[in-house]
């Protein structure tokens, strides 16, 4: 199985249901679909094909999302760059990975300009931003001056599907290659262990060019056929107003981020009563963090504490959420479909 085989198993059964909400954007399934396959057709005309890596240098957006399904749907390799990365790490990273194709945002294409463009050229650098740049052809020609993709593409789980760059504390970043099988294993764990569910309306935090957001909150979603609010990035009003207007069941966050959403609810009043799901990683959530954050939302039996690490694309542990009380310090035993030695 192909990870963008997800795409057609939703469409399938929930054409008509919003897949993605961005901002004022709204998307359904049959929408997405309609628009990753006709990028699909502008990627492959500029030569895309299986094996290649086709990169993104952007903030979380729905673009990004239909790069990551047109990409891996002709088997080449969804490469998401690190946009903190300063110019030489950037510099780096983009040699090492030889991109065929970069898509930008308006926030990234000055720097994606300076750095990738003599590595690429104009030809193969596109941006989703509105503002005129000579280094970047507008993104949205690759979808709506095509049709349909007609093509078929051969692939097996083993093959790559994604090429992320670890943080490099210690060195440079070191590009971990994750199979479909990676994935695909890593979305089931998720769903079984937090026991996700289609009619779920989580949001997307964290940055998708990470493994946690990518692999263990969207892709599960899309799996499932639920709805995702995209966050462009973390701000803990703009959190609250979408978990009380769009009615959002799941809560992803880590410990840093949870501070500083109840800090930001200390003295404030909200609606949480359609929010079901906590989940954290990044590190372990102290229990008093646990405690206020139960009392901020009544209905989640407790906060889904993960542990994981990109290598293992991405989940490793998890420790329930009916246990966060109980356990201290804990994130819980090996997930189902993972062999810890």
């Amino acid at each position: 199985m192909n990870v963008g085989s997800f795409l057609d198993i939703a469409e399938a059964r929930f054409p008509d249901k919003l897949a993605v909400i961005s901002e004022e954007r709204r998307f359904t399934y049959r929408q997405v679909k309609e628009r990753v396959q006709r990028l699909m057709t502008g990627l492959a005309k500029l030569g895309v094909k299986k094996g290649d890596r086709v990169a993104t240098l952007m903030w979380n957006s729905p673009e990004m999302m239909e790069v990551n399904l047109a990409a891996i749907r002709l088997g080449a390799i969804f490469t998401p760059l690190n946009y903190r990365l300063k110019g030489p790490e950037l510099s780096f990273v983009v040699e090492n990975a030889h991109p065929t194709i970069l898509v930008t945002d308006d926030t990234c294409q000055d720097m994606a300009g300076q750095v990738v463009a003599d590595v690429l050229g104009r030809e193969r650098m596109f941006t989703t931003s509105s503002r005129s740049n000579s280094h970047f052809r507008p993104y949205e020609t690759l979808v709506s001056k095509n049709e349909h993709y007609k093509g078929s593409v051969a692939s097996s789980g083993g093959d790559a599907c994604q090429l992320l760059y670890t943080s490099g504390t210690t060195a440079r970043p070191k590009g971990v290659i994750l199979s479909h099988e990676n994935v695909i294993w890593n979305a089931f764990n998720m769903i079984h262990a937090r026991r996700d569910r289609p009619d779920d309306v989580s949001l997307v935090v964290g940055p998708l060019f990470h493994a946690a957001a990518l692999n263990s909150h969207y892709i599960p979603r899309l799996a499932l056929g639920a709805t995702m609010i995209i966050m462009t990035k973390f701000d803990p009003g703009l959190m609250m107003d979408l978990v009380q207007s769009e009615r959002a069941t799941v809560v992803p966050g880590n410990p840093t981020l949870f501070i500083m959403l109840l800090e930001h609810c200390a003295s404030r009043e909200f609606d949480t009563s359609s929010v079901t799901t906590l989940t954290s990683g990044a590190d372990k959530l102290p229990d008093h963090i646990k405690k206020a954050l139960m009392d901020l939302f009544p209905r989640a039996e407790g906060v889904f504490d993960i542990y994981g690490l990109t290598e293992c694309g991405h989940c490793v542990s998890c420790l329930d959420a009916r246990d966060s009380l109980r356990k201290t310090a804990c994130v819980g035993p090996p997930l189902p479909f993972v062999q810890v030695s």
